[in-house]
C-alpha cells in the first residue's frame, strides 16, 4: 500500500493575525483528531520564511518555505508550489497520496472524503475530490475542482502546470491532470465533509462544503 501524507499549508502573515491563528488552530486540530489512529503523516507547511512559530506546538512536522514572497498575488499558486516543495523535500514517492488541505479550514465531525481516505486499502483510487465550486454538486468530470481539501497520487501533482499570471484560477490545473485518470481509478465526491471561510477577516463565517 503506498504511504499517504497530508500537507496542511498556511500562512502566517500580518493582516488579521489573530483571527488566522485562531483558524488555524482549530482547522489543524481538527485535521489531526481525525488522522490520529491512522498512518497517515502530517506536514504543516508555512510559506512566509519563518524559522518557527507557534505551529511547531502540534509536535508534528512544520516545514517553512519563502514561497510567499513570490511576485503573485494567487495565493493558490503559492500553496501549489509548498505542495511541490514538501513532495521533493519529504522524498515521497509518484504513487504515494497526497492531501492537501487548507489550514484554516476546519473538518466536520462526518467528513465522506476522509471515509474515502480511509478506505483506499480496498479501493486503491487515484485521485478523490470535488469537481466545480462548492455551490455545485458534479460527481463528473469537470475542468475545475476544490482545493481546500483534495487528494491524488504524486505523480498527477507533479504534472500541474502552474499558470504566471494571477488570473488563471490554480483549481483549473489541479482539475485538469485528473481528466485523464480512469473513471474507475478516480472518486469524485459532491460532498467533502470540511467547512470552509474563503475571506479571512474579523467576521468569521463558515459554510460547509
Amino acid at each position: 500500500m503506498p504511504s499517504i501524507y497530508c500537507i496542511i499549508t498556511t500562512s502566517l502573515i500580518s493582516e488579521n493575525s489573530q483571527v488566522r491563528e485562531y483558524q488555524y488552530r482549530k482547522g489543524i486540530e481538527s485535521l489531526l483528531n481525525k488522522c490520529s489512529n491512522s498512518n497517515i503523516k502530517v506536514i504543516i507547511v508555512e510559506n512566509n520564511g519563518l524559522s518557527s512559530s507557534f505551529l511547531d506546538s502540534f509536535n508534528i512536522d512544520v516545514f517553512y518555505t519563502n514561497t510567499n514572497q513570490m511576485d503573485t498575488t494567487n495565493y493558490g499558486i503559492k500553496e501549489t508550489y509548498d505542495v511541490l516543495k514538501c513532495i521533493e523535500k519529504y522524498n515521497i514517492k509518484d504513487d504515494d497520496y497526497v492531501i492537501k488541505m487548507t489550514g484554516r479550514y476546519i473538518l466536520s465531525d462526518s467528513s465522506p472524503f476522509f471515509d474515502e481516505i480511509f478506505n483506499l486499502d480496498n479501493t486503491k483510487y487515484d485521485a478523490v475530490l470535488k469537481y466545480g465550486w462548492w455551490g455545485c454538486n458534479n460527481r463528473t468530470k469537470h475542468e475545475d475542482c476544490l482545493t481546500c481539501l483534495i487528494c491524488m497520487k504524486a505523480k498527477y501533482i507533479k504534472q500541474i502546470e502552474i499558470p504566471n499570471n494571477t488570473i488563471t484560477c490554480i483549481e483549473w490545473r489541479w482539475a485538469k491532470v485528473t481528466l485523464t485518470i480512469p473513471d474507475s481509478q478516480l472518486c469524485a465526491l459532491d460532498k467533502l465533509g470540511i467547512y470552509i471561510s474563503p475571506r479571512s477577516n474579523n467576521n468569521i463565517t463558515y459554510f460547509e462544503v
